[in-house]
């Protein structure tokens, strides 16, 4: 089962209530399934970057590139540039998420200074700057020059 990104209500709060019933009673469009069916998709891209299920902060982050695949999908059998646009631009933005290239905000674990390991790298990516760590050690001048 995909992660509930959206659900209608918060869908019709981010699309409008009208392209809803449009798409329903004009089109016989399945709302429920287009919603399922995007809620799908983007867990292939977010789950290349962070665990599943995504924190409650990377839903809400993903939830208005989900709405722009539903609203997209509700009117695919209306050709239009625009709309095929804005889809490309969401899908964009997936790839990005996947690639790391737009990174989701995850609260970060918290370093355990009891203990040796880095317990903060493994929650995955987090805002902000983390110190990076050298993968050689050199300890005195001598070790450059051996």
């Amino acid at each position: 089962m995909a992660t509930p990104y959206i659900d209608r209500d918060k869908l019709a709060s981010l699309v409008g209530a009208k392209p809803l019933a449009d798409a329903e009673q004009q089109m016989g469009a399945n709302v429920d399934a287009v919603i399922a069916a995007a809620c799908a998709t983007a867990d292939g891209y977010v789950r290349k970057q962070v665990a599943m299920p995504p924190s409650t902060e990377a839903i809400d982050q993903v939830a208005p590139i989900v709405a722009e695949l539903v609203y997209t999908g509700l009117k695919a059998n209306v050709p239009n540039p625009e709309l095929t646009k804005r889809r490309e631009m969401a899908l964009r933005a997936l790839r990005d998420i996947a690639s790391g290239a737009l990174v989701l905000h995850t609260t970060p674990t918290v370093d355990d200074p009891a203990t040796p390991e880095d317990e903060s790298a493994e929650a995955g990516p987090a805002c902000g700057s983390a110190p990076r760590r050298m993968t050689r050690r050199y300890t005195c001048r001598e070790d450059f020059d051996a």
